[in-house]
């Protein structure tokens, strides 16, 4: 389709890539300007995605007739240059990059876009660890028309879903069957359908089942569930996630951080982008028994505890992470109290724009002191707070346990554990947490794994915490007023709060639903705050007919992907009020 050219932007004094379409000799004008049609898509498909794991385009120039696309430069190897040199890499570490092209996908999937050409070819493995989705060349963007001609297949035969070689409906299904094939050939070291020529191997996809992975180990749940032939019972992306997201984090010994939950858990949506760290490892190495105890009940300062409440309201990523522990389950779709972020962030932040600040949403009565702001945050089924617990947590649908074993009370965070069905729901007990971290216990009841060291404050019913130096934010709020929708009240909060100029300079990641407890939705964003651009996510859940809960996480931009292992132990810790 072309050729990369290293090219510098005289303009800004930065190192770019080119890609140079050239076609090659024989063509007639016809597919030449078919090739030019599929550059230009491929251009307007990445524009649409704005995302760390999607490689970014800054410009298309057009000379005499043939479109250069100018995009970032990516210092790195392709997955399929790694495993030209390295051979078939190890579970935990194609875990890793699975998830970097599993959120490429779903921010692909959620702009209305299929790539259509995930192989091990367009996925850049950085020198930073960082892993990009590249090459939409054969995307298909809603509304464009088709440049592809009839009876031709376009991708690699390898790589390729079923139901493209037959004919049958094509969806965001179709990506998952790649990413299964490639994450297959990753660790088996070669794909599913391996055969010596593209004839056979389509003959294969059309009448074989793939070869049962050897080498897998943690991974072959996941292979097998991506690569079933009828989209409709293939794997769904947040299951995925989940299984990747276990075997990334629980490298030591298999050890899990939820070692009880059932294998068919859902987990909850995780942060739009994803970039693999030796942190996992430092988390599973360093770990060491809970030691449950009551953080200090220290009344906030002035104006904190609505800071932290506004912040996690904010957070659009938010994801529902907490869940009641009762039988009394409420019923699918109610969502969590209607709490709306406002200026969410640090204290210091706490400004129009920082992000921080949240107040209560329609009008919703508070319970207790505080409530109002704190209503913001549990808004979308208590997304604000939910920041992204959901990674570990157990089905949503699963019903808690009514006799509220595993919820022991704490001061700051809750667990996901609470979602936990009843037969797999884990107690803080059956956590191995890393060194420097303790289950925290509120006096409302729920309880989280935080740091030792965090500063533990409280305005109302939102618990505070946060990190003395480095930009970190937790906050936990809980709200008896659930929302039947998360989604539709975050975007309703969003809406309202971007009206009235809460945050600098506000950029939606995502807000989409997430299979977390009874009902949830994550709300994730970046805001431009006095000390620099900050990432959050806010996670609402319902938990109960009268309880939901919220989870919001901040942290600076430039350390998001850093912190995505602390998020999910504290999400995966994270025990309901068993009220």
């Amino acid at each position: 389709m072309g050729m990369v050219w290293l090219a510098t932007d005289e303009s800004l004094k930065r190192d770019v890539a080119v890609k140079e379409v050239v076609p090659p000799a024989g063509l007639t004008t016809e597919e030449r300007d078919e090739m030019y049609a599929r550059s230009m898509r491929e251009a307007r498909a990445i524009a649409r995605v704005s995302h760390p794991n999607v490689v970014r385009i800054f410009d298309v120039v057009n000379v005499d007739g043939r479109p250069w696309i100018v995009m970032e430069r990516l210092t790195g190897r392709s997955l399929a240059a790694v495993m030209a040199e390295e051979g078939p890499l190890a579970p935990e570490r194609v875990a890793d990059i699975g998830l970097g092209v599993l959120a490429a996908l779903r921010a692909a999937h959620n702009a209305g876009m299929l790539h259509r050409d995930v192989k091990p070819a367009n996925v850049m493995v950085g020198d930073d660890g960082r892993v990009v989705l590249t090459d939409f060349g054969l995307a298909t963007l809603p509304g464009d028309p088709a440049v592809t001609r009839t009876g031709f297949i376009l991708g690699s035969p390898s790589y390729i879903a079923p139901e493209r070689v037959d004919g049958g409906d094509v969806g965001p299904a179709a990506d998952l069957w790649s990413l299964g094939a490639t994450l297959y050939a990753a660790v088996e070291g070669q794909g599913p359908y391996h055969r010596p020529n593209a004839m056979a191997t389509l003959a294969a996809l059309a009448t074989e089942e793939p070869t049962p992975p050897r080498l897998a180990g943690p991974l072959k749940p996941l292979l097998n569930g991506l690569l079933r032939k009828d989209p409709s019972v293939r794997m769904k992306a947040a299951e995925a996630e989940q299984t990747l997201l276990r075997v990334a984090v629980g490298r030591r010994g298999g050890a899990a951080f939820l070692p009880g939950v059932r294998a068919k858990a859902v987990p909850a949506q995780r942060q739009p982008g994803y970039v693999p760290r030796s942190k996992r490892a430092e988390l599973a190495d360093a770990a060491g028994e809970p030691t449950p105890q009551p953080a200090a009940d220290r009344p906030a300062e002035p104006g904190q505890a609505a800071a932290a409440v506004a912040g996690a309201a904010l957070a659009s990523s938010a994801t529902p992470a907490a869940g009641k522990r009762e039988a009394r389950a409420a019923a699918p779709g109610t969502a969590a109290p209607s709490a709306e972020p406002a200026a969410a962030g640090d204290r210091g932040d706490s400004h129009a724009g920082s992000g921080e600040v949240v107040s209560a949403a329609d009008g919703v009565p508070p319970s207790r002191p505080g409530r109002a702001r704190l209503g913001v945050l549990v808004a979308a089924g208590l997304a604000v707070l939910v920041v992204g617990a959901v990674f570990l947590l157990p089905r949503l649908g699963d019903k808690p346990r009514d006799n509220g074993a595993g919820a022991a009370p704490s001061t700051s965070a809750a667990s996901p554990s609470a979602a936990a069905s009843p037969s797999a729901s884990p107690s803080p007990a059956a956590l191995v947490l890393p060194a420097g971290w303790h289950m925290y216990k509120d006096r409302t009841g729920f309880s989280v794994a935080v740091p030792k060291s965090w500063r533990v404050t409280r305005e109302g019913s939102i618990v505070r915490f946060k990190e003395p130096s480095g930009g970190r934010l937790l906050l936990v709020d809980q709200s008896d007023y659930p929302k039947k929708d998360p989604v539709a009240d975050w975007k309703r909060q969003e809406a309202r709060r971007v009206a009235a100029g809460d945050w600098n300079d506000y950029r939606r990641v995502r807000i989409e639903k997430v299979d977390y407890f009874l009902a949830c939705a994550d709300w994730e964003f970046t805001y431009q705050g006095r000390g620099g651009r900050n990432h959050v996510i806010n996670r609402g859940f319902v938990t109960g007919p009268k309880q939901a809960h919220a989870i919001y996480w901040s942290t600076p931009e430039s350390k998001w992907q850093d912190n995505l292992d602390e998020f999910a132990l504290i999400t995966a810790s994270f025990q309901p009020n068993p009220k």
